[in-house]
């Protein structure tokens, strides 16, 4: 019996060891930036297994710094079928194709009822954004130049779970060169507060933190 108590406890504990942080989001520009669960989707299965889905197990899955290019990070995975095709004198491969990033966090309590806006900049080359499993932007194929297209999305406040753990996923389709989200800034804030971000008083603030707003 005592094994089996013992057991029990063991099991439970490494189950929470293993739940996935969700960390609050400060309310400022860049509060989404740093460490992305990534994957790449070369046969574009995803969207059909359930990765955008919240409750979706991507402890699996590799770690990736966003904003930021995908391949010199590391991935370099060919297409199935297709050998690894390096691009000049470059240290890695292209990965073209579809990929995924997922994000886990916690929407502050007091922004309940609000509209969120996800700004993500640039992204190469086209995207579609879930919330909790619920589409909440996209730039589609077929856009010219969508790599130039600066990504503001309105997130519905029934979309988040205010003062809960929030899964935010993203379909990147790459078709060729490098691929990534780029920014330069990746935000999830209310509106009051990303609209007024541009107009902060700068006298009592550092270089480093005036830095942190995006350009008027």
């Amino acid at each position: 019996m005592r094994y089996l108590i013992l057991s029990a406890i063991l099991l439970a504990s490494a189950g929470c060891a293993q739940q996935p942080q969700a960390p609050v989001l400060a309310p400022r520009w860049g509060n989404l930036e740093g460490h992305w669960r990534f994957q790449t989707d070369p046969r574009d299965q995803g969207q059909a297994r359930g990765w955008q889905r919240a409750d979706f197990d991507d402890s699996a899955w590799r770690s990736l710094e966003a904003p930021g290019y995908w391949e010199p990070q590391g991935i370099t995975d060919p297409r199935p079928g297709q050998p690894p095709r390096p691009r000049g004198n470059m240290p890695y491969t292209d990965y073209d194709g579809v990929a995924w990033y997922r994000l886990r966090f916690t929407v502050p309590a007091g922004w309940a009822g609000q509209d969120l806006i996800l700004a993500l900049g640039s992204v190469d080359d086209f995207d579609r954004v879930w919330l909790n499993g619920t589409l909440v932007g996209e730039t589609p194929e077929g856009i010219d130049r969508a790599v130039l297209l600066r990504r503001r999305y309105t997130l519905p406040a029934q979309a988040a779970r205010f003062g809960e753990a929030n899964v935010l996923a993203i379909r990147v389709f790459d078709g060729g060169g490098p691929g990534g989200i780029m920014g330069p800034t990746l935000s999830l804030l209310p509106r009051d507060i990303e609209e007024a971000g541009v107009m902060l008083p700068q006298d009592d603030r550092s270089l480093a933190e005036r830095f942190m707003d995006p350009p008027a």
